[in-house]
């Protein structure tokens, strides 16, 4: 978790995809499919969404903060974007059915058992106000999308809001572009019957940017490993090299050629 027109335009030069109008513009009537969604395309994903979504501004974030559940961040320019039928919440209508879409951070991680664990163990230990949590009724390493993107796919038992109602969650972590996304298609607990082969048909449509990175093999990683080190040892030999160089008299200084320098340990290992 398309950040939207909030994402970084720099965003768009780096995964190919063109900018978008800003949040709120209509999409146009010949995008709209017969069965009422428009194609949402933004830096680092596209998305069908319901054609009379929107994203939500980060003005109307403010606005709007006291209608979702706690763990819901403000919308913020490049990292969190909301999507939802804004204007009919704004009018005092919350239906509760929203994509949140978050960059979670900005390297590529492997959607594997091992991600699929760490994300179990996050949601077991993470607690909100009042010692609420959000409870994981189900967790895969999956594909998504048009292109069977990889990704790990939790299913949430969510937070109360305001007024006591919790919602329930398709979560997809997916990575692109030298980013991971947390994509979540959240409804209440109690809508999840009649909202989620429309939360599953946005998630079925999505598309990335670019292809996951491959999985790192080990080999990948001793190569690597010596590289560095070869690298480090190189760096080391030049440093002491420079420092004996530079010690009162040259390397000829002292006894046997070799000079005391401040804070250098002459004593050969």
């Amino acid at each position: 978790m398309s950040i939207a027109a909030v994402l970084l335009a720099s965003f768009a030069v780096a995964a190919g995809c063109p900018q978008q109008p800003a949040p709120g513009s209509p999409a146009e009537p010949e995008h709209v499919t017969p069965d009422g969604f428009a194609r949402h395309r933004d830096p680092l994903f596209a998305i069908d969404l319901p054609a009379h979504w929107r994203a939500v501004t980060p003005d109307e974030s403010l606005d709007l903060q006291r209608l979702l559940p706690a763990d819901v961040p403000r919308v913020q320019t490049g990292r969190v974007a909301l999507f939802g039928d804004v204007d009919r919440w704004l009018a005092g209508d919350f239906d509760g059915r929203y994509l949140l879409a978050l960059v979670a951070s900005d390297f590529e991680a492997p959607e594997d058992d091992r991600r699929l664990a760490t994300l179990r163990r996050h949601w077991e230990e993470t607690t909100f106000a009042g010692g609420a949590r959000r409870e994981v009724l189900a967790g895969r390493v999956a594909t998504v999308g048009l292109e069977a993107h990889p990704c790990v796919e939790l299913e949430l038992l969510g937070l109360p809001d305001a007024v006591g109602r919790r919602d329930r969650a398709l979560e997809i972590y997916a990575s692109t572009a030298g980013h991971e996304l947390i994509l979540g298609f959240r409804c209440f607990a109690d809508d999840w019957d009649a909202a989620a082969d429309t939360l599953r048909r946005m998630a079925a449509s999505l598309a990335f940017a670019r292809p996951a990175a491959p999985p790192e093999r080990l080999g990948d990683r001793l190569t690597r490993a010596l590289t560095v080190g070869a690298i480090v040892g190189l760096a080391l030999l030049g440093l002491r090299h420079l420092a004996r160089a530079r010690r009162p008299g040259g390397p000829a200084a002292g006894p046997g050629g070799r000079g005391a320098a401040p804070g250098i340990d002459s004593r050969e290992s």
